[in-house]
């Protein structure tokens, strides 16, 4: 692979170059994840903007590529490049089958993208913005696209960065990494396919230890267990960490409301509910586990077998089933609540659809399964939810609902949990508000200026 013009060579590719598998992802066909990119611990792929193997980082991402100058906050070649992406996205035929790629071009075009530079630069008097310096991404495996939103913003605010994807890649993320490279190799964006690399290699103390003593800012996806062992790792003093921990979501659904809802708009709802919670088969961390229906308790009784039943007559509608692996979870999860003595109602059993069961706790949390596995559950008011709410959950979803409710109940909450409360079918929409963070801010440095 010959590197952008201008852009710096990182090094020479091992004989482990040659091994790389085809990530291409043929759009007359149905798409089937890639192979695994395994083998020697120690080896690490370049995925974009180059397609090479290393027998080691620092052969791979020197110091030279860490004294770079980063660009400036909110540069015109970041807004372009944003914007040429998204324009490629949508014009390639092999991003036509996975929207989620869809969902993020649009996100990515140009009046979204000043929308989000003119929010933060409007709001500041008497201070500069300025990019932190590397920012170093750990992208989550269950959740193809996200990474790309958070690498787009650091972009965008001038920073140098390094993400780290899954070795096991599915058809959606190699797509998009086939897109990317291409559009970074073009010689229009060479300043920033120097300043950019995206990576993987399995998980190593050394390489992350490596990684993690060159960043500015880390932005942790991938849970509890990955943020322990990067915070546990040498870092610069004034590292500035995002971290996104294990989080839990869910829905609630005013039972009177559901109700006085016509055919057209529960099975609008229904459909929007499932793209909330199957897109990803529940793994995303905005996706609803359980859902709430609030209200008197005859009239929760009424709206939740109406409600299931739209949204099994969906998931009928889309062709999905559930595949041996999660029928087997589903069935392991029913035999825990059963152990636990929380059961204390169990759903139909319709092949393929959703499965639900409601506790005999609605205080108890168990470990969801995901792939169809819904907790229900009756509330009488956002008061009583208010109470249920806790320290790591991060969406609500809802329904019927007037803000003013939704304000209260917030407020209600005392801070314990919940960053997002959004309408159903607005679960996975990002934003760069996102756990608590304003990312385009945080992925910045401000600098006062008070000269006159």
């Amino acid at each position: 692979m010959i590197a952008p013009a201008g852009a710096k060579a990182r090094g020479s590719p091992s004989a482990a170059a040659s091994r790389m598998p085809n990530f291409a992802v043929a759009a007359t066909r149905t798409p089937e994840p890639p192979p695994a990119l395994v083998g020697d611990p120690m080896t690490v792929h370049e995925l974009a903007p180059e397609r090479r193997a290393y027998d080691d980082i620092a052969e791979m991402l020197d110091e030279s590529f860490f004294a770079q100058k980063p660009l400036g906050a909110f540069d015109v070649v970041g807004v372009e490049f944003l914007a040429a992406l998204s324009n490629q996205l949508l014009a390639s035929p092999g991003t036509r089958g996975f929207p989620e790629i869809v969902a993020l071009a649009y996100w990515l075009r140009p009046a979204n993208v000043r929308r989000l530079v003119w929010e933060v630069e409007s709001t500041e008097r008497n201070a500069a913005r300025v990019p932190r310096g590397v920012a170093l991404h750990i992208a989550p495996a269950n959740v193809d696209t996200l990474f790309m939103y958070s690498f787009a913003l650091s972009l965008l605010a001038g920073n140098l960065n390094v993400v780290r994807v899954s070795q096991r890649p599915t058809a959606p993320l190699a797509r998009l990494l086939d897109e990317l490279r291409l559009l970074l190799q073009q010689p229009a964006w060479e300043e920033l396919a120097c300043r950019n690399c995206v990576l993987t290699y399995a998980h190593n103390k050394e390489i992350n230890r490596y990684l993690s003593e060159r960043a500015h800012v880390r932005v942790l996806w991938g849970g509890d267990a990955t943020v322990s062992a990067f915070r546990a790792l040498p870092a610069r003093v004034d590292v500035h960490d995002l971290v996104f921990p294990d989080r839990f979501s869910y829905c609630a659904i005013q039972a009177e409301a559901y109700l006085a809802a016509d055919a057209d708009r529960r099975r609008t709802l229904a459909e929007q509910f499932y793209n909330d919670a199957y897109w990803f088969d529940q793994k995303a961390c905005s996706s609803p586990q359980v859902v709430y229906f609030v209200g008197p308790v005859d009239r929760c009784r009424s709206a939740a077998p109406l409600f299931w039943d739209e949204l099994s007559a969906v998931v009928a509608a889309k062709g999905r089933m559930a595949s041996p692996a999660e029928e087997m979870n589903h069935l392991v999860f029913l035999y825990e609540q059963m152990a636990e003595g929380q059961l204390a109602f169990r759903g139909p059993n319709r092949p393929g659809g959703p499965k639900y069961v409601r506790l005999s706790d609605p205080t108890y949390r168990p470990d969801m399964c995901g792939g169809g596995m819904f907790i229900e559950s009756f509330v009488a008011s956002l008061d009583e939810l208010a109470e249920l709410v806790r320290g790591n959950d991060q969406t609500l979803t809802c329904f019927g609902f007037s803000q003013d409710d939704i304000r209260q109940f917030v407020q209600a909450t005392a801070g314990r949990g919940l960053s997002r409360v959004v309408p159903i079918g607005q679960a996975l929409n990002f934003s760069p508000r996102w756990d608590g963070y304003d990312l385009l801010r945080e992925l910045t440095r401000l600098v006062a200026v008070l000269v006159e």
